[in-house]
């Protein structure tokens, strides 16, 4: 996907001729040396990056032609802003291969896949969940203020006496958004039970293997739900769109599953964090933010 690069990254400086000549691999560099000097007259370095990340089987070429003129283009500007011209093709002939390597891990985290022709259908299916073990500095009720006796971070507190939650007792990564959505669903008479699911309790991969976790899982009268509750700063963020699109697929490939044999349908639901709030139902954030 488009982006720019970190040039935070690219720290590299020019070094004396004397010691480039002697780390040269490529022939057609060493037929520039002209003494103590290197010739740089028909050097473009914009093209020798280039070669490298050809190089890079990861990177559809094809797809991503323009995205690497740009990044390339980017980093080039970026060596020459800080040390002119000829320091930039200096550093380019040095480091040319960890230049490519650098903007090819910066491409790989705004990589994205399409599924193409491939059709997933449900091949198992379990109907137990799995067992948490939960670490904790401190235990408080569900609905006891726990700041006012606790400094330390949500994440080391252990909320206990939840009635609908599939387990009496669960931990949360954020108190304006997931523990105040905890609350809400613990109370409200359309949900029949929720659960924070444990690490790998969902088969959901994306980009490459990476695993997801969804914050929730809702069951009503007549749909379960998958939700995801994340601050207004990473709403767009790449790695949460892939997320989003996987869990909606995820929702579809189950929803056919089930159906077909008797089941509740499934629906995503994305709701940004400051959308969460109190006085609201499940049902009203559902019917706003599924993304179904």
């Amino acid at each position: 996907m488009d982006f720019d690069l970190d040039l935070s990254v690219f720290t590299h400086m020019p070094i004396k001729n004397e010691l480039l000549t002697q780390n040269l691999e490529d022939m057609s560099d060493w037929e520039r040396i002209k003494g103590d000097a290197i010739d740089f007259e028909g050097y473009h370095p914009e093209k020798v990056i280039l070669t490298e990340l050809h190089k890079k089987l990861e990177i559809d070429y094809e797809r991503c032609s323009k995205l690497l003129f740009k990044l390339i283009t980017q980093v080039c500007d970026h060596y020459e802003t800080g040390y002119g011209i000829n320091g930039m093709q200096n550093i380019v002939m040095m480091y040319r291969r960890e230049i490519a390597g650098k903007i090819c891990d910066q491409m790989m985290k705004h990589f994205y896949c399409e599924n193409g022709l491939f059709q997933e259908e449900v091949i198992d299916v379990e109907y137990s969940n799995l067992p948490q073990k939960l670490n904790c500095r401190q235990k408080v009720g569900l609905y006891d203020d726990f700041k006012e006796n606790y400094k330390g971070h949500i994440k080391s507190v252990l909320f206990t006496g939840i009635k609908k939650g599939v387990y009496p007792e669960a931990k949360f990564d954020s108190d304006e958004s997931e523990l105040t959505l905890a609350r809400l669903l613990d109370r409200d008479d359309d949900v029949l039970k929720w659960l924070r699911p444990a690490p790998n309790e969902f088969n959901i991969t994306y980009n490459r293997g990476k695993r997801y976790e969804p914050d929730f899982v809702v069951e009503t009268a007549d749909c379960c739900y998958l939700v995801e509750v994340k601050g207004e700063n990473k709403l767009t963020d790449p790695d949460v769109l892939d997320k989003k699109k996987r869990g909606i697929q995820y929702c579809d490939v189950s929803t056919r599953w089930y159906k077909a044999n008797g089941y509740k349908p499934w629906r995503y639901l994305f709701i940004p964090s400051k959308q969460v709030r109190p006085n609201l139902s499940f049902a009203q954030l559902a019917k706003r933010f599924q993304e179904q």
